[in-house]
């Protein structure tokens, strides 16, 4: 009898033991701080990789301030796409970590994955880790089917203007899908940034350039398919240099009085900032052209002739106006001013 009760009594604490360590998952240490789960998970595609972005969580699911993730975990679902089922549960065949000890909380961290193949449909997740287990709820998910990337545009032209730089170039080839193209500009013909959206015309004007200065552009092909752009190849640079084509306004205004020393010229003038002078003009009675006598800064309105014309009676001025460009851009002729000396 006290050997059944012995046999009784062990089997009673092995039923308990083993009942108390039934545990179905991972314990989480007592107080443990847990991050809230990601939530501003983003892809942009590029022509080799998917780059995906998201925020540091700053606060715990309790609403604490937490600045002590240890890691993120980038989950990666990869299936061809005439297997992938839309509703059937992911299962994640690849994942990465980030360490995040040396990062700032509400920063921005980006990942880079390379390693994609044609038609073949990919799932991403991200997890924030702050210890043993203890570990933030799925991150929303981002998806894309990956596509062959379309070939550069061929024959990118560029023309400068006043101010402005035109592209041109041919289009793209992608049957059956819409297409537009992102124009990329650099100004040290190393570092190249997107200016503005991209385009769906074969043609762009970069309004924002600045004369004298060169610029040197790139543009890509870019896919749309299933609400996700699929960026191309980069094509070869082109490189243009705006310049000042556009001339001040005509002075107004003239009048011509005898004096002593000669005639004088007086005029009225515009107020455009790049006004660099004034160029004066006379014309014999009988002439079709006029011969330049003279110069002025753009501060002085007026002009003395002092080497007259020799047996003649009747002759006229024009004035015109000069910017600071290289060469100047001249202005049109001022109406004409004539001079007798038989009256004057």
């Amino acid at each position: 009898m006290k050997a059944n009760s012995i046999h009784l009594f062990f089997c009673c604490l092995i039923i308990l033991l083993v009942g108390g360590c039934g545990i179905k998952t991972m314990p989480i240490p007592p107080q443990a701080v847990i991050p809230e789960a990601i939530s501003d998970l983003k892809c942009k595609l590029d022509e080799k990789s998917a780059n995906l972005s998201w925020s540091y969580p700053g606060r715990s699911i309790q609403g604490e301030s937490i600045d002590n993730i240890r890691n993120f975990k980038i989950f990666k679902a990869e299936v061809a796409e005439k297997d992938y089922c839309p509703n059937c549960p992911i299962i994640y065949n690849f994942h990465f970590e980030i360490n995040a000890s040396r990062l700032k909380p509400r920063k921005k961290i980006h990942f880079s994955d390379t390693d994609l193949k044609t038609g073949y449909h990919y799932t991403y997740m991200v997890q924030s880790h702050s210890g043993w287990n203890i570990k933030s709820r799925d991150s929303n998910r981002v998806a894309f089917v990956w596509q062959t990337p379309l070939a550069a545009p061929l024959s990118l032209e560029a023309e400068a203007g006043d101010q402005l730089v035109t592209l041109n170039w041919n289009a793209a080839h992608s049957p059956a899908q819409e297409v537009s193209y992102q124009i990329l500009r650099s100004k040290d013909g190393r570092k190249f940034k997107s200016i503005g959206p991209p385009v769906a015309e074969t043609f762009f004007v970069d309004g924002s350039a600045i004369n004298g200065k060169t610029y040197a552009y790139k543009i890509r092909a870019i896919r749309h398919a299933d609400d996700t752009a699929y960026p191309g190849l980069l094509s070869e640079p082109v490189s243009a240099t705006p310049k000042d084509r556009t001339p001040p306004a005509p002075p107004f205004q003239i009048h011509c009085i005898s004096t002593a020393e000669g005639v004088r010229i007086v005029w009225s003038g515009g107020s455009e900032k790049d006004l660099g002078g004034y160029r004066i003009y006379r014309r014999s009675a009988g002439k079709k052209t006029a011969m330049m006598i003279g110069k002025t800064s753009s501060t002085g309105h007026f002009f003395m002739d002092k080497n007259l014309p020799v047996n003649v009676a009747v002759w006229y001025y024009s004035i015109t106006a000069v910017d600071q460009a290289v060469p100047a851009n001249e202005s049109a002729f001022s109406p004409e001013i004539k001079f007798d000396r038989r009256i004057n």
